[in-house]
C-alpha cells in the first residue's frame, strides 16, 4: 500500500521518506501533518483542500515507486523518459 483515503474524506495518508516528510511538515504545516498514529511510520497525512495538485501527483508517484516491484519501476521510468523526449 502506498496511499489511502482517510475516513474524514478530506485527507489521505501517503507513504514517504521520513526526511522528506519532516521537511514538508516544517515548510507546509497547513497541508502536511503527522498524527501520533503515524509518528513512527514513513507516512504523512495530506490535506486535499490545500495541497498543490502537481505536488500531490509527485508524492503519489514517489510513494508508488517505494512499493512497486523493481521491474515495474524500471518499465515505468523508461516510459517516462520516452514521454519527455
Amino acid at each position: 500500500m502506498f496511499a489511502r483515503e482517510r475516513e474524514d474524506g478530506e485527507t489521505i495518508a501517503v507513504k514517504i521518506d521520513r526526511g522528506e516528510r519532516d521537511a514538508l511538515v516544517a515548510m507546509q504545516p497547513g497541508t502536511f501533518v503527522v498524527t501520533p498514529h503515524y509518528e513512527n511510520h514513513p507516512w504523512v497525512i495530506v490535506r486535499l483542500a490545500s495541497v498543490d495538485p502537481d505536488e500531490l501527483a509527485e508524492l503519489l508517484t514517489e510513494a508508488w515507486r517505494m512499493t512497486a516491484a523493481k521491474r515495474t519501476r524500471e518499465r515505468f521510468d523508461a516510459e517516462r523518459v520516452l514521454d519527455q523526449s
